[in-house]
């Protein structure tokens, strides 16, 4: 399908989600709400500060309306080994300064890649149980929206990525590129979705209409 058109769909498929979550769960409202309120209180964190109040807005309603956990709420005990390990717990701090300090755009993907969040996980050893990869996902997702995608299924984000004629590699990278080619869609077709939230919702519609 025509990428244009394909994104289009999926525009017109978010704005009539919108309307009947109305009178239901209303997750469009209820996930744009967490993010303000994880931001807000990343803003008003000082690097001195412990991080306890991260698990928070990882796990529960707020964040699966923003990014879905599917399956994955079986590896919340080895999330919670991960959030709670030094190393961990200094990267975290890490992200939360690149977002604190610095221009949310592609020149923020090269300190993403130093942090190297993803490839701790890669390496860390649970006694059994699987990684939390999906959390990680979503925890990178829900502290960089401005640029990512609520996309936090690597196979879904994948899919995506191909649809939209990406090639790029890790998580970050392809998350990037997808809302990049997204954006520059939505500014040709000169559409403007009201907020970050369902800018990075767009393409989860991708999958809904062209799966």
């Amino acid at each position: 399908m025509d990428i244009n058109k394909l994104v289009l769909l999926a525009y017109e498929d978010l704005q009539k989600s919108i309307k009947q979550e109305k009178d239901k769960s209303n997750f469009n409202v209820v996930g744009l709400e967490h993010i303000i309120s994880f931001h807000d209180k990343i803003e008003r964190w000082q690097e001195n500060e412990p991080i306890d109040f991260i698990w928070d807005f990882i796990v529960g309603n707020g964040a699966d309306c923003v990014s879905g956990q599917g399956m994955a709420k079986v590896a919340q005990p080895n999330l919670r080994i991960f959030i709670n390990d030094p190393i961990t717990q200094k990267k975290l701090k890490q992200l939360f300064m690149i977002r604190k300090e610095s221009n949310l755009n592609h020149t923020a993907l090269n300190k993403l890649d130093e942090v190297g969040l993803h490839e701790h996980l890669e390496r860390f050893h649970f006694e059994s149980g699987a990684k939390p990869i999906l959390y990680v996902n979503r925890l990178m997702v829900l502290i960089f929206i401005d640029i990512m995608t609520t996309i936090s299924n690597t196979t879904d984000l994948r899919k995506i990525a191909n649809k939209l004629n990406i090639k790029a590699k890790g998580f970050t990278r392809i998350q990037y590129q997808v809302k990049d080619k997204i954006n520059d869609v939505l500014k040709e077709l000169d559409i403007e979705p009201k907020t970050v939230f369902e800018k990075a919702t767009i393409a989860w519609h991708i999958l809904r209409v062209d799966n």
